[in-house]
């Protein structure tokens, strides 16, 4: 069974998920493209596939769009921290941080040792962006430096 006929029965099997599956043929989402693959490369998805890829599909679509610039480079910027986590390595506590910046744009990196970020609050500092290769509104930074609170997060109620 060639592939055109692969995907025709696919698309006769879950009609729900023609357009999830021509979506992620050439989406950035590697779950996505990787249930692409499959449906290509072994002729058949199972249910829970077909559902997946069009929980993924809908997901996607439901994201607001990226209306901001992501900086590149060395950088100032002033964001607020939307997530925090504390992951233990081979030297000690690692504070990491998703920073939402302005036009639907975040970007992850290790917060300075000497700070204490805290989900909500408004931060300013200088370091080295770089975009991810597979989301146009998603990057990484890396050496911050001069991490300053501009608002404190506000108090849970």
């Amino acid at each position: 069974m060639n592939a055109i006929a692969k995907v025709a029965a696919f698309n006769a099997e879950y009609p729900y998920a023609v357009a999830a599956l021509a979506w992620a043929e050439n989406c950035g989402h590697r779950i996505a493209r990787d249930l692409w693959n499959n449906l290509h490369k072994w002729g058949k998805l199972t249910p829970k596939q077909a559902e997946l890829l069009v929980k993924l599909h809908v997901q996607e679509l439901e994201k607001p769009p990226v209306t901001g610039t992501l900086p590149n480079g060395k950088t100032t910027v002033t964001g607020t921290i939307a997530k925090t986590r504390v992951d233990h390595g081979m030297y000690g506590e690692v504070r990491k941080v998703l920073l939402a910046l302005e036009g639907n744009v975040k970007v992850w990196g290790n917060a300075p040792a000497a700070a204490n970020p805290v989900q909500g609050q408004v931060v300013r500092f200088t370091a080295t962006f770089e975009p991810s290769p597979n989301d146009k509104g998603f990057g990484f930074w890396k050496r911050p430096k001069d991490w300053t609170t501009v608002q404190e997060a506000e108090p849970a109620a």
